[in-house]
Formats: structure tokens, C-alpha cells, sequence
């Protein structure tokens, strides 16, 4: 084999051995580049999912009128009547307690959670104290003397604060024992009530007092919603006039039994009623006191009705009738809104549009419209959890957190975020895969979330 023959032979080689290279390279990009890509969550601009604020959407909650109207307490609730505080013949307005249900356990519920409530701000009240007198410890400098027979018996002489000559140094190397002539010079800090602690110490208890604090803030705030939870169960158990009217008739539950059930009824005034549901979503939002629109689907009539009552059950009627029409899962509470207009050409039975919006070309009502900063989130990606809610949002070191946001103006898909999130935030779908608080993410678009 000649000369050329062997060059030739080592080009092969090369170029071989440099393609096994490269495709190695490619190969190992490729599974690099799917690998880290695996088990990361998408995240989307959150102005990607700012579907604005919709006046069709808002309006499409039907409603009922009636006019002489009544409201019953039946047997049929399955709670037992503790007390009830009107006579037959009686007239009452809007809103004024009628009947009291008992419910020992709901009112336990809420003694306990205002204890639990008083021993947290306690243990905060002291944590906080504790750091306080930590962050106002004096430094102690000082000569410690060991003699060998004490040094065997474990004794030390504590003597006075160490010579001015060797502070500075102490400085330099604060809370790290210097030898001297005279024996050990060390670094203490003294609380005011005599306690000492070395640096390493001192800073060990700061950072296990502040955590203590945080967690004593974190117990506060639960505590508080659940407080409100149990007030509210404990509200349930009180029934209100939902209109103005007289009281037609009281009976026992025992008697009520044996007839129709009823043990209280309310007989409305004179007037004109709108019957509707509100979404769970809109419960914040809207209550007793509040406007909300109806517009005669016949005429086109406009007129405002005042919420005089708000169910604090669901009703199972309600909720399946508009998720099955808005594709939805939200529970419905149904209401009554009083119309105090005359001349409407409204009549018992008619079918109404109810609107918790207006537009605002009608220049007779207050105008109810969005501001061009205004972002109206897609509910789809928020949780609500114990009447607050959330937000899975890409953080500073590309890890999901959980974070909280205020809500306002609400339709049915979409809810207006007033505080916790900005247009510019990247934002998780909640209900994915691998979706969790310090899961890591990806860059992505809603179209891609729509294909996953």
C-alpha cells in the first residue's frame, strides 16, 4: 500500500469518526431538548386569555315575573324551628327576621374558630415581642480566664469588658473568640432580660422567630375565612322576609306535618317581581340593595328591579338549566328583585331578560362599563378556593406559584382582575398536568394549550 493509499484511508477514517461525533451531538440536543421540555407546564401571557368584558355574555340570565307572591317555610328544609318571631297577621318588610332554625353545631363551629382565631394573634403578639427584644440584644465583649484546674473542673472566670486594644480586632472578626495575654476575649449579645446569645445564636433565633411570625400570619388568615364560613352557616339558620307583605300564616312543625308542610308563609303587597338565579361567581359582586336590568322581551321595555333576597342554598334547577346552556359547572342561587316601575306591560308568567350590566348608549341608567386598562380574565384559569381566589403564575425563577387576586365585575366566562395580576404575568391553565406550586414551566401560546 502506497503512500496516497494510506492518506486516503485516514481521510475515511476522520471524516467517519467526525460523523459518529455529530450525530451524537444532534442526538444528545434532541433528547436534551425533550427531556427538560418533559413534565414543564405551559404558561401563556396572561393578556392571551384578557377576553374583555362582554355585554352579550353579561346578559343572558332569564327570568320570571310574578305578582302576588309568597314565601314558604316548609318542613321540607329538615331543620328543627328553634324560635319564631312574628304572629300571624303580622306585617313585615324586606329583610326583617321571620324564624330562627336551631343549629348548635354552627354556632360551636364559630366559638371555636374565634378561639383558635384569639390563640394565633397571641402566639403572633409574642413571636413578635421575642424578635424585638432579639433585635435590641446589647453586644457584650469580654476576657474570659481559664486556670488548668478550672479548665479540667469545665470553670471559667468571666472577667470584665475586654481592653480597648483589642475591640478593633473583636470588630474585624465579630463574634470569633481572640486569644490575649489575659485570657479569651469572646463577642455575647445580651437581651434586656439577662438572656445571652453568641452571633451564630443570635441569628439562629431571628430567622426562627420570623418564620414562626410568618406562619402565625398564614394561621391568621385562615382562621379568619373560617370564621366567616361559620357565620355564614350560622346565618343559614336565620330565615328573612325576601319582600315586603303580611304574615298569612305560623303553625308548629308537628301541625305543618299533618296539613301542607307549611310552617311559615308570607304574602307579598301589591307589586311586580323578577325571579332569577346568580352564579356563584356573581355572589361577590351582587346582593340585597343591588340593580340589576330587565328588558321585556315583547316590548323591549327597560326597567331597573332592586335584589330584595338572595337564596344561601343553590338550586339544582337553576344550575342545570344555564350550564347546560353556557357550558359551564357553576352553582346557581336564585333571588328576587322587585320592579317599582309603572306601566311596564309586564304580567305574571312573562319570560325576561335580567342584565348586571348596561350598555351605555341607554343614557337613562348609570353607565356600567370597563376602562381601557380593565383585563377580564378567562375563568378557566382561575380557582377558587374558601371564597378566594387564585392564579398559577410563572415566578422570577420559572417555577409555578400560587398567587392570590382580587376579582370584580364578573360575566359568565370571564371576571375582572382588580388586583394580583398584570397583562404581562404568565399564567398556568389550573386543571393540567403536572400543575402544582414550584412545578417548572414552559413558554407557550393558547393555541398550544388548546392542542395539549
Amino acid at each position: 500500500m502506497n503512500h496516497k493509499t494510506l492518506s486516503m484511508t485516514k481521510k475515511i477514517i476522520i471524516a467517519l469518526v467526525a460523523g459518529v461525533v455529530i450525530l451524537a451531538l444532534l442526538v444528545g440536543i434532541v433528547y436534551i431538548a425533550v427531556y427538560t421540555g418533559r413534565g414543564r407546564v405551559l404558561v401563556i401571557e396572561a393578556s392571551e386569555a384578557d377576553y374583555g368584558f362582554d355585554e352579550e355574555i353579561a346578559t343572558t340570565i332569564e327570568g320570571t315575573i310574578s305578582t302576588g307572591r309568597t314565601q314558604e317555610v316548609t318542613t321540607e328544609m329538615g331543620q328543627e324551628v328553634d324560635q319564631i318571631l312574628v304572629k300571624e297577621g303580622d306585617k313585615v318588610t324586606a329583610g326583617q327576621e321571620l324564624l330562627r332554625f336551631k343549629d348548635t353545631e354552627a354556632a360551636l363551629e364559630l366559638e371555636q374558630a374565634r378561639i383558635t382565631l384569639q390563640g394565633y394573634e397571641v402566639s403572633l403578639e409574642n413571636a413578635k415581642k421575642d424578635l424585638e427584644e432579639l433585635n435590641n440584644a446589647q453586644e457584650i465583649r469580654r476576657i474570659v480566664t481559664v486556670t488548668e484546674e478550672e479548665a479540667e473542673d469545665g470553670e471559667a472566670i468571666v472577667e470584665a469588658d475586654a481592653p480597648e486594644k483589642n475591640k478593633k480586632k473583636s470588630e474585624e472578626n465579630e463574634g470569633v473568640t481572640e486569644e490575649t495575654p489575659s485570657g479569651t476575649e469572646e463577642t455575647v449579645y445580651r437581651t434586656e432580660d439577662g438572656d445571652e446569645y453568641t452571633l451564630l445564636e443570635l441569628s439562629e433565633e431571628k430567622r426562627a422567630l420570623t418564620e414562626e411570625i410568618t406562619s402565625a400570619e398564614t394561621d391568621i388568615k385562615e382562621a379568619r375565612l373560617e370564621i366567616e364560613k361559620a357565620q355564614r352557616n350560622l346565618d343559614k339558620c336565620v330565615v328573612r322576609a325576601d319582600m315586603d307583605g303580611y304574615v298569612t300564616k305560623v303553625s308548629t312543625a308537628s301541625d305543618a306535618a299533618l296539613s301542607d308542610g307549611v310552617i311559615l308563609r308570607v304574602s307579598s303587597m301589591e307589586g311586580l317581581y323578577v325571579n332569577s338565579a346568580l352564579s356563584e361567581w356573581m355572589l361577590d359582586s351582587y346582593g340585597v340593595g343591588d340593580t340589576v336590568f330587565i328588558t321585556n322581551w315583547v316590548t323591549g321595555g327597560l326597567f331597573e328591579a332592586t335584589i330584595t333576597f338572595v337564596s344561601p342554598y343553590d338550586s339544582s334547577y337553576y344550575s342545570e338549566m344555564y350550564n347546560d346552556y353556557s357550558g359551564s359547572q357553576a352553582s346557581y342561587y336564585p333571588f328576587t328583585a322587585v320592579i317599582e316601575a309603572e306601566n311596564t306591560g309586564l304580567k305574571s308568567g312573562d319570560s325576561v331578560e335580567v342584565s348586571f350590566s348596561y350598555d351605555a348608549a341607554s343614557s337613562s341608567l348609570d353607565e356600567i362599563g370597563e376602562t381601557e386598562d380593565t383585563m377580564y380574565l378567562l375563568k378557566a384559569f382561575i380557582v377558587s378556593e374558601n371564597g378566594r381566589k387564585f392564579v398559577y403564575v410563572r415566578n422570577e425563577k420559572d417555577r409555578l406559584e400560587k398567587r392570590e387576586v382580587v376579582v370584580g365585575k364578573q360575566t359568565e366566562e370571564t371576571a375582572e382582575i382588580k388586583k394580583g395580576l398584570s397583562p404581562e404575568d404568565y399564567i398556568a391553565f389550573p386543571y393540567g398536568k403536572n400543575v402544582k406550586e414550584g412545578a417548572p414551566v414552559r413558554e407557550g401560546s393558547i393555541d398550544e394549550l388548546y392542542e395539549e
